[in-house]
């Protein structure tokens, strides 16, 4: 059962500001490049028992994964 803190973390994420971010920390890769980047700090981040920002890059990535389709 999660507890409240990790139920508030959970909420409180804006994923899109999140992604725009994240972007924004790379000028001039592509999108595809800051997607890798994303995907390697969520499993860096995994290894390091940091659950909540492994979940937020991982979801930051399936976000940037996206608008690379559009």
């Amino acid at each position: 059962m999660r507890s409240e803190n990790e139920t508030n973390q959970r909420r409180a994420v804006d994923f899109e500001a999140a992604t725009d971010i994240f972007i924004s920390a790379f000028p001039g890769a592509t999108l595809a490049e800051v997607h890798d980047r994303a995907l390697a700090a969520a499993k860096n981040c995994d290894l390091m028992g940091f659950a909540h920002e492994a979940r937020v890059l991982r979801e930051t990535a399936g976000r940037i994964k996206v608008r690379m389709t559009h």
